[in-house]
């Protein structure tokens, strides 16, 4: 097989979206993510950690709703 020629390119951009992201994180959240070492990783990881705290909220909304 042949290497893409564009692999280094894109692995550079990655990098320097990952940095801009995790400059740009909460020392709360910057915490969780530490080990993460591309950007779409990094999406997962916060998709994934915030759609739970959504999740819980809907059920707390949704609770406080019935009993109001």
């Amino acid at each position: 097989s042949t290497p893409n020629p564009l692999h280094p390119i894109w692995v550079r951009e990655d990098q320097q979206v990952l940095g801009y992201l995790l400059n740009n994180l909460s020392k709360e959240v910057l915490v969780q993510v530490t080990a993460v070492t591309t950007s779409p990783v990094l999406w997962a990881a916060l998709a994934g950690m915030f759609s739970l705290q959504s999740l819980g909220r809907v059920k707390n909304i949704r609770t406080a709703l019935i009993n109001a």
